[in-house]
């Protein structure tokens, strides 16, 4: 009951694409605008795209497969998947990031956890610590998956207590 009046609506204000600008591009803003998705409300994200909350912006940047490696392997029939995230503070204060608060994951509409052991194979660090204004945090989000998975959807907060999400959605 405490709770329900301690959350704050943080929904995502734009969804970005991560395109390369041309030096030659002459299209105004309105209409990159227009291609970039505009406003998040009802959409999902992609690779390469970035939900926008009052606080953080979280751009998937790569997804990989792996099999593990000599200390870690997934269970028979699956598979490490990683997802790879920039996650930007574009807020004036500190902000804390935490894959067990942050993210649920599901894999063909099956929740999933946070697998430890695929983290460890996807070695370029993990997405949790602390950001000061204006910096970056890249790292992965690593679950076990079956090998035939289709379908990887990431809900992310921008904070633990937020009603407001982004649902990042990935295709094999």
């Amino acid at each position: 009951m405490l709770l329900s009046s301690c959350y704050f609506d943080d929904t995502p204000a734009a969804k970005e694409q991560w395109l390369e600008a041309s030096k030659d591009d002459t299209s105004s803003e309105s209409e990159q605008e227009e291609q970039s998705g505009g406003e998040r409300e009802g959409q999902t994200f992609g690779l390469k795209e970035t939900a926008v909350f009052n606080n953080l912006k979280f751009t998937a940047i790569d997804i990989a497969e792996s099999y593990g490696d000599s200390f870690f392997q997934p269970e028979s029939a699956n598979i490490f998947v990683g997802i790879k995230f920039e996650i930007e503070n574009i807020s004036a204060e500190e902000q804390s990031v935490s894959s067990a608060l942050m993210f649920d994951s599901y894999v063909d509409d099956i929740k999933c956890s946070y697998s430890i052991s695929a983290n460890c194979v996807f070695t370029d660090g993990t997405i949790d610590g602390t950001l000061t204004p204006g910096k970056k945090l890249i790292g992965w989000y690593g679950i076990e998956a079956p090998q035939q998975w289709s379908e990887i959807e990431l809900v992310v907060k921008p904070d633990w207590i937020s009603l407001s999400d982004a649902h990042f959605v990935f295709k094999k």
